[in-house]
């Protein structure tokens, strides 16, 4: 199997904004877990997995443009979002809550944006 380059990956969001990707790292999914123990266990405590897992956050770095609108940062409210890995029609599709947005830029450089977004609920593949 060969593997995928993240050239042509973009970021999209349900309010129109779309941006290209230049990093971007998927991180904190987690599962808790139950003790299962009781006084009648004699060797080792035991425990199950929790039924309902957090699927962490995305950050990512993009190319921005100056006239490109916020996603919903400002309102806290989740909205469509939608990874589509190496242009290639492999995607991510989840609801999120923007956590942290930072633009910039230096003379002669690309103007570029960090973004944080807070995974709610599953993530669709496609």
């Amino acid at each position: 199997m060969a593997a995928d380059q993240g050239t042509g990956s973009t970021i999209s969001f349900g309010g129109g904004f779309t941006a290209d990707i230049l990093s971007i790292s998927a991180s904190g999914a987690a599962r808790d877990v139950i003790e299962t123990s009781h006084m009648g266990t004699t060797t080792a405590k035991t425990f199950v997995g929790a039924d309902i897992q957090d699927n962490g956050e995305v950050s990512a770095e993009i190319a921005f443009l100056g006239n490109q609108a916020i996603p919903a940062l400002l309102t806290g409210d989740a909205e469509a979002v939608s990874i589509n890995w190496a242009g290639a029609g492999n995607t991510w599709a989840f609801s999120g809550i923007v956590t942290g947005f930072d633009a910039g830029a230096e003379i002669n450089e690309r103007m570029t944006a960090s973004i944080t977004i807070k995974v709610s609920g599953d993530i669709t593949l496609g």
